[in-house]
């Protein structure tokens, strides 16, 4: 086959896809403005449905909006949150500076609590540890809780345990020295 032969054959099998080419590169915006409008596309064993494709985009904005409206409405309440957290801390810090252990059994109290190899305690492990009556500490730990040097929680199984706030550690560890 001489180079003549090549190219004549070459010219004949790429023309029509040469021009195929050449049309969509000229008319592409023009086509993408069509395929908006065309909701279903059938070229020989090739079928699209782009309705589907424009219904699944408007769903995911739907979900994509209400999520940023749920993500504003979360940041909101954390702030709020925050703001009360601070008025509380700074009413704490306040009430702490005022209203120091009174007495020993306070400071007895709250050093067991503190230097404990637990996190938090019950009641009846403090009365035993210290000595007191069950009665004697319930009590005290209400006048630490007023003071904001205990804190009341509940453990994984629902029972009810106390423990020493950052600022009741403080105090504790300020009654060592």
């Amino acid at each position: 086959m001489d180079a003549l032969t090549f190219l004549t054959k070459l010219l004949e099998h790429g023309a029509w896809p040469a021009a195929s080419l050449a049309i969509v590169l000229a008319l592409r915006k023009e086509i993408q403005s069509i395929l908006l409008i065309v909701k279903k596309f059938k070229a020989g064993p090739v079928e699209v449905e782009l309705e589907r494709v424009v219904k699944d985009l408007e769903e995911t904005k739907k979900v994509a909006a209400a999520a940023e409206a749920t993500v504003k409405v979360v940041a909101d309440k954390l702030d709020e949150g925050e703001e009360q957290l601070t008025t509380k801390r700074s009413t704490a810090s306040s009430a702490e500076r005022v209203a120091p252990p009174a007495n020993e059994i306070e400071l007895k109290v709250l050093k067991a609590l503190v230097e404990s190899r637990f996190v938090s305690r019950t009641v009846s492990g403090v009365a035993k540890e210290t000595g007191l009556s069950n009665g004697l500490v319930q009590a005290t730990y209400g006048a630490l809780i007023s003071k904001g040097f205990l804190e009341q929680i509940t453990n994984s199984e629902g029972k009810l345990r106390w423990r020493a706030t950052s600022s009741g550690r403080v105090v504790a560890h300020e009654a060592n020295l």
